[in-house]
């Protein structure tokens, strides 16, 4: 499975305020990011190591694992935590 930068743009916005920053760290690093909250969002490579937003954090990590066999089951965890139901 593999997004668009405009997909996962979208989806970024959408579930950012589902989870707070440490579930979100928690979240991604059940995907294989290694990553630790430390009163603020982990460095995701922002000029001067600014400390990005949940939607700049969600979106990164969403690319790292785009085209990988994380992707699907982060989308459908996050569908699920959103309550989107098939059918």
């Amino acid at each position: 499975m593999k997004l668009t930068p405009f997909a996962i743009k979208q989806i970024s916005e959408l579930v950012k305020d589902i989870m707070t920053g440490t579930k979100w760290v928690d979240f991604f690093n059940s995907f294989g990011a290694r990553d630790v909250y430390d009163n603020a969002l982990p460095d995701i490579g922002k000029p001067n190591h600014i400390r990005p937003s949940k939607k700049e954090y969600i979106a990164k990590r969403l690319a790292d694992i785009n085209d990988t066999i994380y992707l699907q089951q982060a989308v459908l965890r996050l569908a699920t935590l959103c309550g989107i139901r098939n059918g």
